[in-house]
């Protein structure tokens, strides 16, 4: 298998049948900045269940991502983690039985795993929808825009005033 210098690659040269651990330190530079978010400090903790033609890979990847508060537009750290589980097989029927991203396939003769791609998508759901920094004041997100509940009871629409009023002139 053919590797990137910059992928983050799993050695299974000294793999022995049944569980093996395992754990990657990734640099920043092997990851993309997404969506205004950058991350550091990654390590990827990884349990290997190696049998004869497959190998069930479940992982945890932890970071610290550089994000941006949504209140404040300050930057912040978050510590964030993440976990996925993929199954290497050298069986093709598996994989076009299941079409899946959890499902790769892998040559008997390979000696490492490439597992960049899932780390960087485990690592981008990983990151916190609402991105607030713990800094930031107690003041709720405004959820809400336009019409405010109580026209909305009145049945009253204030834009309807405004075209009244260009109507008139």
């Amino acid at each position: 298998m053919k590797t990137n210098v910059n992928d983050i690659v799993l050695d299974i040269t000294g793999f022995v049948a049944g569980l093996n651990e395992a754990v990657i330190l990734v640099d920043a530079h092997q990851l993309p900045e997404v969506e205004e978010t950058t991350f550091s400090d990654v390590k990827v903790l990884i349990e290997a269940n190696f049998a004869e033609n497959r190998i069930l890979i479940d992982f945890t990847v932890m970071a610290t991502a550089h994000l941006i508060c949504d209140k404040t537009a300050e930057p912040f750290t978050q510590l964030i983690e993440g976990d996925y589980t993929a199954l290497f097989t050298t069986s093709s029927a598996l994989k076009t039985d299941a079409e899946s991203d959890e499902i790769r396939l892998f040559a008997n003769a390979d000696k490492r795993l490439v597992l960049t791609d899932l780390v960087i998508d485990t690592l981008i759901l990983a990151v916190p929808h609402s991105k607030i920094s713990p800094n930031a004041p107690e003041e709720p997100l405004k959820a809400s825009f336009g019409i405010s509940e109580e026209q909305q009871l009145d049945g009253t629409d204030p834009r309807w005033e405004a075209l009244r009023k260009l109507k008139s002139n």
